[in-house]
C-alpha cells in the first residue's frame, strides 16, 4: 500500500508528503510525515488529508497528531560528526548552521595548508525575503584575520558550492576558524556546511580507487581467455590495467544481487551475517564500513554511483563518505558518472583520496550506446510484437517484449561491456591514477539462458557470481595471472593494507596470500538474494543447497527446498552436470553439504539490516531496473537452515 499526507489551506494543497509504501497487514502501524517548510506559511493550514492507493479499499486511522518540532531536528547537529544531506544529486556529510549560533573550530595550522569546505541550503531552511550570507573567518595571534563572505541565493538549493582559503600565513599557529550565517530576517534561518577540512597541499598525495562494474561477468574481459582467437569483448583499457598488476581469474562475489553484494564488499562481511539480501534493506549506521576506515586513516572519501538504490537513503552505504553523487531515479550512463569523478578528483587537490566509482552500464535492459550497439549485431533490432515469442511469455521481461531472437540481448550486453571499458579509459587517464592503488571488480554477473535463468542474475551459478578482479598499485608485480579462488569481500582489507593503513580495523584477508608459493585457499561460501540458495566451493568442487521453494520470473523451472546441486569444477567449470545423485560422489557431496549447513548455522542471529518505508519513486526505480517483486524487509532473525527428515533430499544425505 502507498500512503501520502496532504495539507491544505482554503482548499488549496500547500504541502504533500512523498507517496510511501507500508504493509497494510499485521495490525496498527505508525506513520510519520515531516513538513519543515510550514514555518514559512502565514496563517497555518485548515485541512489534513490522508490519501492511499494500492490493493486495499480502506484503512483504519485511530488518531493523528500535529507536533511542532524545532527545525534543528531536521538537520545534523553542530556538535556531532555530521550526516548526509542531499542537494541536487549530491549527498554531502554536513552540519546545520543556524543564524543564531556559530560553528567554531580551533586547531594548529600546519605549513602549506588550506581550508576547504562546501556549503548550500534547502528551501525549507531559508527565507528569500532578506539578504543572508555565510561568513567564514580565520584568526590567530599576530596574524591579520582572514575573512570570506558568500551570499546564500536560490541556486544554493540546487547544488553545493565549493570554497577554499589559503592558510599559508597561519603556519604553525593555533587558529580559530569560525562559520556564521548572517541575515536580516527575524526568523531563524539555516544553511549547510560540509567537508570542512584543513589539509596540507601535497604533490603526491595517495589515491585509492575502487571500481565496481555492475552485472559484469568474469568471462567478459579481454584477458579472460588469453588463448581465444577472438575475445568475447574488447576491453583494451582494462587489459592494460591488468598488465600493470594482478589479474585474478577466479574471484567470486558473496551473493548475486547489487545492494547485498556491495554491502558485503564495503563491510568485509558475508551476507550471511549482514542479513541484507535484497535491494531495499538499509545497512545500520553501527556497521563499520571501508569508507569509515579510510576516513579514520586521514583520507578524503567520495563515491560516484550510477544506480538510485545504492544511494545512502536506500542502502545505508553513505556512512564514512564525505560526499556521494548518484541519480535520484533509476540509473544513469557511466559517462555522466565519470564526468563527476573527473571534477571531484580535481577538487580534491593534494588531499589523500579514497574513491568508489560504480558503473551500471552492463546491467539490463541491454541498450549499448552507439557505436557499441551494433559491434556484435549486424542487422535490424529483432522485435515484432505480433510474432510468436521465442520463450514462454513469463520469461520475457517487460523491456524485451516482442523479442524474436534471444541472442540479441546478449550481443548488446557485450557492447555494454565494451562501453564500460571506454569509460574506464577516461578514469585511468586521470593524473592521480598513475600512482594509485586500484581495484576493479563487479558485484555479480548475468545469465542469458544458462541453467534456465534468462536475462537475470538469479541463483548462484558461475555466470552470476564469478566476477572480474584486477588489483594494481605502485610497485605491484606486473602481468601476473592468479588462478587461486578468492573472495571479492577481501578487497577492502587488501586496499587498506596497500594504502599502508594496516592498523585500521576491518575484516578480511589480504589477497596477497594468492601470490604465495604454496597458497592456502579457504572454502568460499555464498548466499543468494532473499536467502533462496547457499553454496560452498573449493578449487575443484561446488555444492549448492536451495533453502526454500522459489520460482523467480527469470527461472524456467521452480527450485525445490533442500534440493542439492553438486558440480565437478575441473571437468565442468560452467556447472552444467549435476552430480548430486551420483553414488561415486556421495561421500564428498555429503561432507560439503554438512560443511555448508554448519556455516549457515553459524550466522549472526541479528544482522545489520534495517527495514524502511519505500517511497513510490523508490519502488518505481527498483521495478524499472528489474528488481520488482519481493524487495521489502530484512531477513528474519534466527537460523538460516533447518533439516526436514521427511524431505527426500534431507533423507538421501542422512544415510
Amino acid at each position: 500500500e502507498l500512503l501520502s499526507i496532504v495539507l491544505r489551506k482554503a482548499g488549496k494543497v500547500v504541502a504533500r508528503s512523498p507517496w510511501t509504501a507500508f504493509k497494510a497487514r499485521g495490525g496498527l502501524r505508525p506513520f510519520r510525515a515531516d513538513f519543515p517548510q510550514l514555518r514559512f506559511l502565514k496563517g497555518g493550514i485548515d485541512e489534513v488529508g490522508i490519501e492511499m492507493k494500492g490493493e486495499s479499499n480502506a484503512i483504519a486511522v485511530t488518531y493523528f497528531d500535529l507536533i511542532a518540532a524545532p527545525v534543528e531536528e531536521f538537520l545534523p547537529a553542530l556538535e556531532g560528526l555530521g550526516a548526509m544531506v542531499g542537494i541536487g544529486e549530491d549527498d554531502r556529510c554536513c552540519v546545520g548552521l543556524s543564524s543564531r549560533s556559530a560553528l567554531e573550530i580551533e586547531l594548529l595550522i600546519p605549513d602549506h595548508a588550506e581550508l576547504s569546505y562546501t556549503y548550500g541550503t534547502l528551501a525549507a531552511l531559508i527565507g528569500w525575503g532578506s539578504k543572508t550570507h555565510l561568513r567564514v573567518s580565520v584568526e590567530a595571534e599576530g596574524v591579520p584575520a582572514l575573512k570570506a563572505q558568500f551570499p546564500i541565493k536560490i541556486q544554493h538549493t540546487r547544488s553545493w558550492s565549493e570554497a577554499k582559503m589559503d592558510l599559508a600565513a597561519f603556519a604553525d599557529k593555533r587558529a580559530l576558524i569560525r562559520f556564521e550565517l548572517k541575515t536580516q530576517s527575524e526568523l531563524e534561518l539555516f544553511c549547510l556546511v560540509g567537508e570542512a577540512a584543513v589539509s596540507r597541499r601535497a604533490l603526491n598525495a595517495p589515491t585509492v580507487l575502487l571500481v565496481t562494474s555492475d552485472t559484469h561477468r568474469a568471462d567478459h574481459m579481454g584477458q579472460a581467455d588469453p588463448d581465444a582467437e577472438t575475445p568475447l569483448v574488447q576491453t583494451p583499457n582494462l587489459d592494460k590495467l591488468g598488465n600493470r598488476g594482478i589479474y585474478f581469474t577466479q574471484a567470486y562475489a558473496s551473493t548475486n544481487v547489487t545492494n547485498p553484494s556491495h554491502v558485503a564488499l564495503m563491510t568485509g562481511t558475508s551476507p550471511r551475517d549482514t542479513r541484507i539480501l535484497n535491494n531495499s534493506t538499509r545497512l545500520v549506521s553501527q556497521a563499520p564500513t571501508l569508507a569509515e576506515a579510510f576516513q579514520a586513516g586521514g583520507y578524503r572519501t567520495m563515491a560516484v554511483l550510477s544506480a538510485y538504490h545504492l544511494l545512502d537513503t536506500e542502502s545505508g552505504l553513505g556512512q564514512g563518505f564525505d560526499r556521494v553523487n548518484g541519480p535520484r531515479r533509476n540509473d544513469r550512463d557511466g559517462e555522466l558518472s565519470v564526468d563527476i569523478l573527473e571534477e571531484w578528483v580535481e577538487q580534491a587537490g593534494g588531499q589523500p583520496l579514497f574513491v568508489w566509482l560504480h558503473l551500471f552500464d552492463a546491467h539490463s535492459p541491454y541498450g549499448a550506446p552507439a557505436p557499441h550497439d551494433d559491434t556484435y549485431w549486424d542487422g535490424p533490432r529483432p522485435f515484432d510484437k505480433q510474432a510468436q515469442p521465442p520463450l514462454p511469455d513469463p520469461l520475457i521481461p517487460y523491456f524485451l517484449k516482442g523479442l524474436t531472437d534471444v541472442d540479441y540481448p546478449y550481443q548488446q550486453y557485450r557492447g555494454e561491456v565494451d562501453y564500460v571499458d571506454v569509460q574506464m579509459g577516461r578514469v585511468l587517464a586521470l593524473d592521480r591514477m598513475d600512482s594509485a592503488v586500484i581495484a576493479f571488480t563487479s558485484d555479480h554477473g548475468e545469465s542469458f539462458g544458462e541453467h534456465g535463468v534468462w536475462w537475470d542474475h538469479a541463483d548462484l551459478y558461475p555466470q552470476t557470481v564469478h566476477v572480474p578482479l584486477i588489483l594494481s598499485w605502485p610497485g605491484s608485480p606486473e602481468g601476473v595471472r592468479s588462478t587461486e579462488f578468492v573472495r571479492q569481500i577481501d578487497i577492502g582489507r587488501t586496499l587498506l593494507d596497500l594504502a599502508k593503513l594496516e592498523l585500521e580495523t576491518f575484516p578480511g584477508r589480504n589477497l596477497s596470500w594468492a601470490l604465495d608459493e604454496f597458497p592456502a585457499a579457504d572454502a568460499l561460501f555464498e548466499l543468494s538474494a532473499h536467502g533462496n540458495v547457499a553454496c560452498v566451493q573449493t578449487s575443484s568442487w561446488r555444492l549448492c543447497v536451495h533453502l526454500r521453494n522459489h520460482h523467480e520470473a527469470a527461472l524456467a523451472e521452480e527450485r525445490q527446498k533442500h534440493q542439492v546441486e553438486f558440480f565437478d569444477l575441473q571437468r565442468d567449470p560452467l556447472c552444467n552436470q549435476n552430480l548430486a545423485r551420483e553414488a561415486a560422489h556421495f561421500a564428498r557431496a555429503k561432507r560439503m553439504r554438512g560443511q555448508l549447513i554448519e556455516w549457515l548455522r553459524a550466522a549472526d542471529p541479528t544482522g545489520w539490516g534495517e527495514t524502511q518505508a519505500l517511497t513510490l519513486e523508490a519502488l518505481q526505480s527498483l521495478e524499472a531496473m528489474g528488481y520488482g517483486g519481493d524487495e521489502t524487509g530484512a531477513m528474519p532473525a534466527g537460523s538460516l537452515y533447518e533439516e526436514d527428515p521427511a524431505n527426500e533430499w534431507c533423507a538421501y544425505f542422512a544415510r
